[in-house]
């Protein structure tokens, strides 16, 4: 037989085509040890090229895409009640938040109470002792008042500020009995009231002093103390 006619099948070799003629057709086939013709290898599977279209790959290229597009997006933990984080509700980084109309007037609130309390505190020692008694006048033989008055101007917070008076004694025993300021033209409260109105009379040992919170006036001109001794009268410019 000639075996260039035999077809060319991808793995036979000639001999391997002879024997399965002879096996087919019948014809003589040259003496050949058939047990030495082993079946051709299985062909080895393609190797995928990188234009390959198979579906494997294009869910594979899919799945990448996907990933580098969920990455470009800011990720957001739920936590278990499944609420956002306070900052993405609005709050900075740092956990604050911009203060509002509200938070100020509740801090300038706490602020003014605070600065209240420590005024009640430190002057509740000095403020002497409320007076029951009879009005009585007494004679000054001093060569100085037996009071000091002294108008003060004091920072409440960076923009506002307070008023107020104070009444040392410089007697041994002073009993106040009313205090005017600017002839009547201003309103005055104790240390820590809203109100206005004094608790007097008072009484205040040497060195003691009465604190008057002033009202509805920025500048105290005048002011005008009635003791057991008589009445005194300061002016500031």
């Amino acid at each position: 037989m000639n075996t260039h006619a035999l077809p060319r099948l991808p793995g036979w070799t000639p001999a391997a085509l002879l024997a399965l003629a002879a096996l087919l057709g019948g014809c003589d086939a040259p003496a050949t040890d058939t047990a030495a013709v082993a079946p051709p290898p299985p062909a080895a599977a393609p190797q995928a090229g990188p234009e390959d279209d198979s579906p494997g790959l294009l869910a594979h290229a899919a799945t990448e895409a996907a990933d580098e597009e969920q990455t470009d997006e800011p990720f957001v933990d739920l936590g278990d009640e499944g609420e956002a984080p306070a900052s993405a509700a609005g709050e900075d980084d740092d956990g604050s938040r911009p203060a509002t109309v509200d938070d100020l007037v509740r801090g300038l609130a706490s602020l003014t109470e605070a600065v209240d309390a420590v005024q009640r505190g430190e002057d509740r020692a000095s403020q002497g002792t409320a007076y029951d008694g009879e009005r009585e006048y007494e004679e000054w033989d001093g060569a100085e008042p037996p009071l000091s008055v002294e108008f003060q101007v004091r920072p409440l917070t960076a923009h506002m500020l307070s008023y107020r008076i104070e009444v040392r004694s410089r007697a041994d025993r002073l009993v106040i009995h009313d205090v005017t300021l600017n002839r009547g033209n201003c309103g005055m409260a104790e240390p820590g009231e809203l109100n206005e109105g004094l608790k007097l009379p008072v009484a205040l040992r040497y060195g003691q002093k009465k604190i008057v919170n002033v009202r509805r006036c920025d500048k105290v001109l005048e002011a005008t103390v009635d003791t057991q001794y008589g009445e005194y009268t300061f002016k500031w410019r």
